[in-house]
């Protein structure tokens, strides 16, 4: 009853590349988190603050850039 995917996303803390937060990503996590940062910007901005980060989808490594 439906398709097992074959690898399951992790979640990532690299000191060396500290936008990466995931690996084993597939489009579907990319949106999810992506939803994510999106209520992050808005609660930045609620409190003021001019920052805005965005999601990019590598391959399968899920990034989190700060705009600038």
């Amino acid at each position: 009853s439906g398709c097992l995917r074959r690898y399951i996303m992790q979640l990532v803390n690299d000191n060396n590349d500290a936008e990466l937060v995931a690996v084993k990503a597939t489009n579907d996590d990319a949106v999810t988190i992506a939803k994510m940062v999106d209520n992050m910007n808005r609660s930045l901005k609620d409190d003021g603050y001019a920052y805005r980060y965005i999601t990019d989808l590598i391959g399968d490594r899920i990034y989190i850039r700060q705009l600038v």
